[in-house]
Order: C-alpha cells, then sequence, then structure tokens
C-alpha cells in the first residue's frame, strides 16, 4: 500500500497535506517543522585533520594504554603544581630572625582591627610601638584593595576604592610591591602621622584618600634587602600552566573525561592560589584551606553531575574536538578566572545604591546588558531550533516566579551570586550548536569560580548581611550634636534605649571618649590641628555596644561645620 493511503507523520492522515502556514502558533513557538541539533562541522581542509586526529587516537590505541597515559600525565601535572605552590602555600616565606605575616590585600584587620570603637579608646588595642617592624607578604592584584562598605575617613564615606591605609593596597599604590606578583615588603611603624596627602598611584590605582589630620598610627615602607624564597605569588604561573596542561585532555579525551578533569583542575586552582577564600599563614591555616576546599568540592560534585546529565552530556558528547578546544575550554577558564576577568569590571551588585556609588557602574551596565541579551537571543534560537523551546521556556518561568516569591519574603533581600547564574543557565546550554561551548563553558567557569571561593551562599539573605558591616543596621539613631566654642554637645534622645544609656565620642576617626556627660571639651584637639573630625554616637557605658554614629563634623581653624545627613 502507497505511503500517501496510509497517511504520514510529515503530511498527516491520508488524503490532508499540511502547509507550514497552517501550524499553529504553540506548535511554531516550540520549533521549526523539522527540528535540527547538530554539532558544528568542520569544513576547512586545514583544520579537518585536527577536527579527526582525537578519533583517529582512540581507533589506534585501546582503552587501557590511553587511561594509563592519562592517569600519568595527571601525576606529573599534579607534581608541577605541587613544586610551584610548596614555597607559597606549604612552607611559605621566612626568616630565622624575623617574622613575616602573610596580608590580603585589605589586611584582614591584622594591624587595624576596623572602624570606629573596632580598636578600643585611643586605638590602644591595635597601635603598634613606635620604631616597630615587621615583614609582610602581599598576595597579587592589590591595585583592588577596595572598600566594599562605606568606611568613613573623615567627612569621606570610602567605598569602592582603595582606604584605610591597607598595608598592601598601600604598598602597590607607593610603588613598592608590584600587582602582578605581590611579594614582602618590610613595615616600620612611625606613632602618631600628622597629615596625609592624597596622591596619585601607578597600575590604576589613581589617588588615594588624603587625611588633612592626626591619626595615632602610622606606617612608612623600609628596604627590604634579604632575598625571601616564597614571596612572589604564584597565581599566574599556576593559571598559565593549568590552562596549557588542561588543554591537551580537553581536545584529545572525550566529552565526560575532559569535562571532569577540567573542572576539578579549575576548582582547585580557584581555591588554592587564584581566589582562596582566607590567607594562609601558618601549616594550620594550609590544612584548613584544603578541608575548606572538600566541604564545598563534594557538594559540588553532585551539581556537576546533574548539570552533565541536564546539559552538558548532550554538548560534548561526540561533539566537535576543536569547538570543545577553541570555544569552550577557553571561556571556561574567563569565568573560573572570574577575579582577573569580570571582578574588573565595574559592576558590584544589581542594587540600586551601589550602582550609584561605584564609578563606572552604570557605563558598565549599558554595555553588559545588550551583550547579556545577545547570548540569551542567540542561544534560544539554537533551542527553538533543537523543538524545545517551550519545554526550556516552562521552565525557567518557573524559576523566575519562584525567584520572585522569595523576593517577597520579609526582612530577606534577593541576592543572586554569580554560581547561580551558572547553575541555572548551564542546563539551557544543552544543545549541540556553535553557541553553546562558550555560554556552557562560561556558566561552569562562574559556578566554580563563585562556590570556591564564597561557598553556596543563600539565594536571600538579611538586610544587615546585604549592608556588608556598613552603618545602618542599628536601631539606636545618632543624636544630634554641636559646638559652642570650647565643648561639642550632643542632645538628649526623647526615649533612648535601655542598653545605651551613654555617649561614644569619635575624633579623627578613633573612638576618644565614653561616657553619660552631654558634652565634651575639645580644645586641647584645636590646639594641636587645623583641622578635626567628631562623630558622635548612643553608647553602652561598659562593652562594645553602640548605635549609628553621626557622619563628620568638622572644625576648620575653630570654625564648625555640622555634619551632612546620614550615618557612619
Amino acid at each position: 500500500m502507497d505511503e500517501e493511503a496510509l497517511g504520514s507523520p510529515l503530511l498527516g492522515p491520508a488524503g490532508f497535506h499540511e502547509s507550514p502556514s497552517r501550524r499553529s502558533l504553540w506548535d511554531w513557538l516550540n520549533g521549526p517543522p523539522v527540528p535540527s541539533d547538530d554539532p558544528p562541522r568542520v569544513t576547512n581542509t586545514l583544520l579537518v585533520p585536527l577536527e579527526l586526529f582525537p578519533s583517529q587516537l582512540k581507533m589506534r590505541y585501546p582503552y587501557r594504554i590511553r587511561a594509563l597515559f592519562l592517569c600519568a600525565y595527571i601525576v606529573i601535572w599534579f607534581m608541577m603544581n605541587y613544586a610551584i605552590m610548596y614555597p607559597h602555600l606549604i612552607r611559605g616565606p621566612h626568616l630565622d630572625d624575623e617574622r613575616i605575616v602573610t596580608l590580603s590585600c585589605t589586611g584582614d584587620g591584622y594591624f587595624w582591627r576596623g572602624k570606629n570603637q573596632a580598636c578600643g579608646l585611643l586605638g590602644r588595642d591595635c597601635v603598634p610601638e613606635r620604631g616597630e617592624e615587621v615583614i609582610i607578604k602581599c598576595p597579587a592584584l592589590c591595585d583592588r584593595g577596595w572598600s566594599y562598605a562605606a568606611r568613613p575617613v573623615g567627612t569621606e564615606m570610602v567605598k569602592y576604592r582603595q582606604g584605610d591605609s591597607y598595608p598592601c593596597s598601600s604598598a602597590v599604590h607607593g610603588g613598592v610591591l608590584s600587582p602582578f606578583s605581590g611579594g614582602c615588603v618590610k613595615i616600620k611603624f612611625t606613632g602618631v602621622g600628622l597629615s596625609f596627602e592624597s596622591k596619585k598611584g601607578p597600575h590604576g590605582t589613581n589617588w588615594s584618600v588624603g587625611f588633612p589630620s592626626f591619626f595615632p598610627s602610622s606606617f612608612v615602607f623600609e628596604p627590604l634587602n634579604e632575598s625571601i624564597s616564597g614571596c612572589h605569588d604564584p597565581r599566574f604561573i599556576i593559571l598559565i600552566l593549568n590552562i596549557l596542561l588542561g588543554a591537551p585532555v580537553m581536545y584529545l579525551a572525550g566529552g565526560l573525561v575532559g569535562y571532569w578533569t577540567s573542572l576539578v583542575a579549575g576548582f582547585w586552582t580557584i581555591l588554592l592560589v587564584l581566589d582562596p577564600p582566607f590567607i594562609v599563614n601558618s601549616d594550620e591555616d594550609t590544612a584548613q584551606l584544603i578541608s575548606n576546599g572538600f566541604a564545598k568540592f563534594l557538594p559540588l560534585c553532585f551539581v556537576l553531575h546533574v548539570l552533565w546529565t541536564a546539559g552538558c552530556k548532550r554538548t560534548l558528547t561526540d561533539g566537535s574536538p576543536l569547538a570543545k578546544l577553541l570555544l569552550w575550554y577557553p571561556l571556561f577558564w574567563v569565568g573560573s578566572a572570574n577575579v582577573i576577568t569580570f571582578d574588573r569590571i565595574p559592576i558590584d551588585r544589581m542594587r540600586i545604591d551601589d550602582i550609584k556609588q561605584m564609578p563606572g557602574s552604570v557605563l558598565a551596565i549599558i554595555v553588559v546588558i545588550p551583550l547579556i541579551i545577545a547570548c540569551v537571543a542567540l542561544q534560544a534560537f539554537q533551542i527553538w531550533k533543537a523543538g524545545k523551546l517551550i519545554k526550556y521556556a516552562k521552565a525557567y518561568v518557573t524559576i523566575i516566579v519562584g525567584l520572585a516569591v522569595l523576593s517577597t519574603l520579609p526582612n530577606l533581600g534577593l541576592r543572586i551570586h554569580h554560581y547561580m547564574i551558572g547553575m541555572l543557565l548551564v542546563p539551557g546550554t544543552g544543545t549541540r550548536g556553535i553557541t553553546a561551548y562558550p555560554l556552557q563553558g562560561l556558566l561552569l567557569g562562574l559556578l566554580l569560580s563563585g562556590v570556591a571561593r564564597w561557598d553556596f551562599a543563600s539565594v536571600v539573605e538579611t538586610e544587615v548581611s546585604l549592608l556588608r558591616g556598613e552603618a545602618g543596621t542599628s536601631s539606636a539613631p545618632p543624636p544630634g550634636f554641636q559646638f559652642n566654642g570650647t565643648h561639642v554637645l550632643w542632645d538628649v534622645p526623647e526615649h533612648p534605649p535601655s542598653n545605651l544609656p551613654g555617649y561614644s565620642l569619635i575624633v579623627n576617626d578613633v573612638e576618644f571618649w565614653v561616657g553619660e556627660d552631654t558634652s565634651f571639651n575639645v580644645e586641647r584637639f584645636l590646639k594641636h590641628a587645623d583641622v578635626v573630625f567628631f562623630r558622635v554616637a548612643l553608647s553602652a557605658l561598659h562593652g562594645d555596644d553602640r548605635g549609628d554614629y553621626t557622619r563628620a563634623a568638622t572644625i576648620i581653624n575653630g570654625t564648625w561645620i555640622p555634619p551632612e545627613d546620614g550615618v557612619s
């Protein structure tokens, strides 16, 4: 019996030929009449041998030989990493008669614990002795030793720039250290500083924050004559080495082997050297760092297995070896190296306040958002060609609705971390077209960098955690205060909190006095400086409880300049 009498899947019932124009809108949205989802085809005569070489190698050598060679290769790869990292991570820099302290770019509060009352009255819990010297080891990338939470420095609220004279950032700003390799430098504490001039630094560090008054602690950099092994940061060496050594595996091995080899190498590269979650200062810290890595790695492996099943398997299994090597693999490392790629774009968080405060943020968003939309549109077209658009649309609409519901939870704010972007969008790259390779690699890299550095952070966070230590978390607003020529005086609140019966006075960003009086004589400060900054808050008489502080009021040569509105 002929086909027309029976009917067919393409023509419909016998005797009825359905025209493509008569397909319903629903059918059209789901995909073309004949879906297609084929891997990229290499037709260039020069590239065809490279495209076929991995399959020819598999046919020539049995599985056991290839597996043995891969194991030996990975062992050699591991030993090369170990040899480079040993002086940095295992042995650490050291001298027989001088201590060496490893710091982050922002100092970890090692010399100065923080703002306001963190260092106690007169800063006595933090101020090193005059003449004390210490050698510090600084990591790479300290040209961006930024404060991501607004910190008061005089009348300024410093955010998204170097602040508080972080030692390692200051060393880069002063041209003593390179932001690419870090290194060791000797600090000498010089006691009270009378004024701190704003200066422009190299490596794009721009102008430092000036402070035209006294401060109880200052330091200078001294020449470091000794040659100390293990001072330079190996992150760029390790990164380049692992990219180069991982490329042959991604090119020659099957999709599953290349997938897991790249992801395992990427995760530990990020966690140990590229963007570690904390600084290693001892053998115990090294053990803790490795423990921290495995605490994240095991659940991450489950997520990566799910993503392999949900999308990556279709893209990488029997896909184009050259597309994996030239598209998937480079973009994977671009995402993994987020600390030196996307973190350099002036976008912190998609919050209105952050966008307003971060220089260049608006322009960056104007450029980045259309690129993201274009990538989404191109991949959506590939999904449509594969006949799966409605299936994916249902899944992502459900996710968006779920996030919208979470955003309404009381006292919580929605926070989409970049690891979540990778985790949620990777399934959407589960096609075989050419666009899937770079997008999938990039998203997996972002997933790794987010988890390795920040763990599986929550999608909803309290408003306090979103402030990242900024003022505004206290329920006790500061009192108003004035100046009468000799004293600063503050208003008595009508209903002060029972746990904050007193007042705290900050002079030049250091807590100077705590008590129950409603005024304080400041003549002694005005005799020694032309400019003095004052802030006040409600305070406990014993302990560290404080309300929010005012912004800084300034007395310049006896002239009172009241504080701006807001808290610090």
